[in-house]
């Protein structure tokens, strides 16, 4: 069966280190979450963190005029992991790194474009290179809420997320 060619292109780019621009535009334009409106605004110098927009439009807006759930679920899903993936790049450190699970809290309608953003602390950083040095697995909770322009909170992403040693 034959690959994927944008597939291909996507494993290729994330076989070397990217820079914080690199992987912006890479995310940017990555189908899924393009044609959701989710878009990276901004990726920090040393991948700990970033800042997203999920931008209401005509091909992820429900019967009631709300963002669809899944759109939120899909904005939420890929930060962390991608992230802490770079950093571990950059500590010579080849890992798998996927969220394991994904608690989703919907608390308003989310009738607008909405904000979040995802810190990953260095203390976590410290403790998943500590981790993978003794082979052993790193697993950690972290939380995105995802807010409006008026800062009214919409939906709450609890994401575990787990490192493992390849």
């Amino acid at each position: 069966m034959a690959k994927n060619p944008l597939s291909s292109l996507i494993q290729r780019f994330f076989k070397k280190q990217l820079s914080p621009r690199q992987l912006k535009w890479l995310m940017r334009l990555y189908p899924p979450l393009f044609f959701q409106g989710i878009k990276v605004l901004k990726i920090h110098d040393d991948f700990r963190g970033a800042l997203i927009k999920v931008s209401k439009n005509l091909l992820n807006t429900n019967l009631q005029g709300s963002i669809f759930g899944g759109t939120l679920a899909c904005a939420a899903d890929p930060w962390y992991g991608v992230l802490f993936w770079q950093i571990l790049k950059r500590h010579n450190i080849h890992a798998q790194v996927w969220v394991r699970v994904a608690e989703l809290d919907f608390i308003k309608a989310a009738t607008s474009s909405l904000y979040t953003q995802c810190i990953i602390p260095e203390e976590d950083v410290q403790q998943a290179l500590q981790c993978l040095k003794q082979g052993e697995k790193f697993k950690k909770f972290y939380t995105m809420q995802f807010k409006d322009q008026s800062d009214e909170l919409c939906f709450e992403a609890r994401l575990l997320l787990i490192v493992l040693p390849s």
